[in-house]
């Protein structure tokens, strides 16, 4: 290590710190892009079962209309028979 110049002695351990830079700028971008992925994942599953819940809500709505409808026409023919 003595041999090398001053300019030498610089460069190298610069070069070093570079490259360490780029390594962890490198693994950073990958893990920031994998917990997208994962948080998109997410955001999309709650939307999923936010319909899937909206689609139940709205079928149970829908028999229990139809529920009604039916005993208020068997209340009406009871009714009118009489």
């Amino acid at each position: 290590m003595s041999s090398l110049t001053v300019r030498a002695k610089l460069i190298l351990p610069f070069a070093c710190i570079v490259a360490m830079m780029v390594l962890i700028s490198v693994l950073a971008i990958q893990k920031i892009g994998a917990a997208n992925d994962r948080f998109t994942g997410y955001v999309h599953g709650l939307r999923e079962r936010s319909d899937v819940a909206h689609m139940v809500r709205e079928t149970v709505d829908l028999r229990a209309i139809a529920v009604r409808i039916l005993v208020l026409v068997k209340a009406v023919g009871v009714f009118k028979l009489a």
